[in-house]
């Protein structure tokens, strides 16, 4: 564990965002292919991502603080679990794509 810990810890900061994102993100994969009646091997992708993402995460949080992690992991994977759910041919009613917008403007408005 302190391996791979250490060897996390020395990642910068935007790639431990995009690990942490994607390990949500792999995770959500596999918990919609179960819910879908995907095979029971998409409990590994869930099990995979979300080890990946504790650790990317504790590194993470090491080298940034809470506040301005989250919003940067929140922001990504959101941008990456839309993306995820257009390609199965997921939508968004209009009402919702607006409120996904004004999130992202506001994850925005905190960064600057």
């Amino acid at each position: 564990m302190r391996l791979m810990l250490q060897t996390f810890s020395n990642l910068p900061v935007f790639i431990l965002i995009v690990l942490t994102a994607g390990g949500h993100v792999l995770a959500t994969v596999g918990m919609k292919t179960t819910a879908s009646g995907g095979s029971p091997a998409a409990l590994v992708l869930v099990t995979l991502g979300l080890a990946g993402a504790v650790l990317a995460e504790i590194a993470l949080l090491r080298q940034a603080n809470l506040a301005m992690a989250f919003v940067l992991v929140s922001a990504f994977e959101a941008l990456l679990v839309l993306s995820f759910a257009a390609s199965l041919g997921e939508t968004l009613s209009v009402v919702q794509g607006c409120g996904a917008a004004m999130v992202l403007v506001g994850l925005c408005v905190i960064l600057n």
